[in-house]
């Protein structure tokens, strides 16, 4: 059970590269890993900054947590959790204004530490911290973003082929590793190794899986669209459906016989004979 789990981390590794199996460009990927090595490396040279004071009922609970635990040994992190906020609800006001006003001398010498802090920054560590902080809000709008489509079931990224072979290798001699780390590494030597023609069966395996994707993301976004769930569409989806349809003409050559003998015998038909209007003043002439 334990190599199992340790197998499917890996899997999860792997997944988590599958642009460098599908030979797709890694250049943004490299400069976001490279900017947060940058950033954390900067951040040892940047005192660390004030930490912002608990609110009343954080700082309630810090006081209640050990006997709860007394009383419940076994209970779960988040039954704790519900229970301190039930007290909280039915404390006494007596009770919430001493924690209010503890939190709100806290929150007063937070923020004369705050603007001391600022004020001793230089110009690069600023920079810096905004980085951090732009990189942070990223990483939770990306969290959220990767929440949202799973809850909303989009279909699953094709593998790329040397994901396809080294699930194929794997299964074969899984048993003469001792390691992921050794497995890994022979691996990776055994595909450069391999001929085209030997590559060619993961290759085709990953086209297959690449058209299973690309007909389930169209099923997948046309229902979002009819949701009004535009927001998790593919842009390149929306522009494609908001250009307005071309109508192409027939060519004469492809005119049906139909309707070029219609035309032709509506050209031909007899027209009717115009009425001639005779003047008061000048009678027709009699014979």
């Amino acid at each position: 059970m334990a190599g199992q789990t340790k197998f499917y981390n890996f899997l999860t590794v792997c997944n988590n590269f599958r642009s460098l199996f599908i030979n797709r460009p890694l250049l943004n990927h490299t400069q976001i890993a490279t900017i947060r090595v940058a950033s954390k490396e900067a951040l040892k040279n940047i005192p660390e900054k004030p930490k912002k004071p608990l609110t009343p009922f954080f700082i309630y609970s810090q006081t209640r947590r050990e006997e709860i635990k007394k009383r419940h040994p076994n209970i779960k992190i988040t039954e704790i959790a519900k229970l301190l906020a039930d007290e909280w609800k039915v404390a006494d006001n007596s009770i919430k204004q001493k924690y209010d006003i503890e939190y709100k001398n806290a929150m007063t010498d937070y923020l004369k530490k705050r603007l001391d802090y600022n004020s001793k920054l230089t110009e690069d560590q600023r920079n810096v911290l905004k980085q951090v902080a732009r990189e942070k809000a990223k990483e939770k709008k990306d969290r959220k973003t990767k929440k949202t489509l799973k809850e909303l079931n989009k279909p699953k990224r094709p593998k790329g082929p040397y994901l396809y072979f080294v699930l194929d290798y794997y299964a074969k001699d899984k048993s003469k590793y001792n390691s992921y780390t050794e497995f890994l590494k022979q691996s990776k030597a055994i595909w450069e190794s391999l001929s085209e023609t030997e590559k060619q069966k993961y290759q085709d395996m990953f086209l297959d899986d690449k058209k299973r994707y690309e007909l389930e993301m169209d099923e997948w976004e046309a229902k979002m669209v009819s949701e009004g769930r535009i927001d998790v569409v593919r842009h390149d989806t929306l522009a494609a459906s908001s250009k307005p349809k071309r109508i192409i003409h027939p060519k004469p050559s492809e005119m049906s016989m139909k309707e070029k003998s219609s035309k032709h015998s509506a050209s031909t038909k007899p027209k009717k004979p115009t009425s001639t209007t005779t003047s008061k003043n000048h009678p027709p002439n009699s014979e």
